[in-house]
């Protein structure tokens, strides 16, 4: 399931075909409509696009789960002056169950047209969400439990493998006497045979590294390592 900006696809894959796919016109900034359409209606506030895609960020959940709220600054539609009201994660989670609701429809649909032997090794393997819109919080949470199967965001799954596999093999060809440079450069062969979603960002960087000069490499492999470990 990758929900985009746009866009939302679906898509059951087997034996690296596509079994069933269908795309959603609701995504990313559907979300966004929605948070102002929830003002207008519900709080008589207006709000631009910039300040809907950071509620979304700050407070946006698919599922409440703490007392976080949001400042939120707007147009009073009756008085026409600026007002500002204080948002909760139900608020907001109210706000973007409409556009969400939409995507398990099309979720569950996608499962309903999934042949019974597919279907079998979806309760085993799962569902696998990708897209900057599978970083709203809590939404794998709400997938599973209408689904009743297993949800993965594919974002985290990527840094993991990074974090336990690439790190780790870096600092033994360092250990070894490799220079980081080679080992960057040698680990790009590796990670690139490796069927791990966002891949082509860190091989590319890691390609580019080469052409540096080795200070330069150590200091930037340094910093990418540790921001990787705090981003995981």
């Amino acid at each position: 399931v990758d929900i985009g900006g746009g866009t939302t696809e679906i898509a059951v894959m087997s034996l690296g075909g596509v079994v069933y796919s269908k795309s959603l016109r609701v995504a990313g900034d559907a979300l966004d409509r929605s948070i102002i359409d929830y003002m207008r209606k519900k709080l008589n506030l207006l709000i631009g696009d910039s300040t809907a895609e950071k509620i979304k960020k700050e407070i946006g959940t698919a599922i409440p789960s703490t007392p976080n709220t949001f400042l939120m600054k707007g147009r009073d539609i009756r008085s026409g002056t600026p007002k500002e009201i204080e948002l909760t994660e139900k608020d907001a989670c109210e706000a973007l169950m409409p556009i969400l609701n939409q995507i398990l429809a099309g979720i569950k649909e996608a499962l309903e047209n999934t042949p019974p032997e597919l279907s079998a090794d979806l309760i085993d393997m799962g569902l696998v969400l990708t897209g900057g819109g599978a970083l709203l919080k809590n939404i794998d949470k709400l997938i599973s439990q209408d689904t009743g199967l297993p949800v993965t965001i594919a974002i985290i799954k990527s840094i993991l493998t990074l974090i336990y596999a690439f790190v780790p093999a870096m600092v033994i060809l360092n250990l070894l006497g490799i220079s980081l440079v080679t080992s960057f450069a040698m680990m790009e062969i590796i990670y690139m045979g490796i069927d791990v979603p966002n891949n082509v960002w860190l091989a590319t960087i890691s390609h580019d590294l080469v052409h540096l000069s080795p200070l330069y490499s150590t200091i930037f492999g340094i910093g990418l390592i540790i921001s990787l470990i705090v981003a995981a």
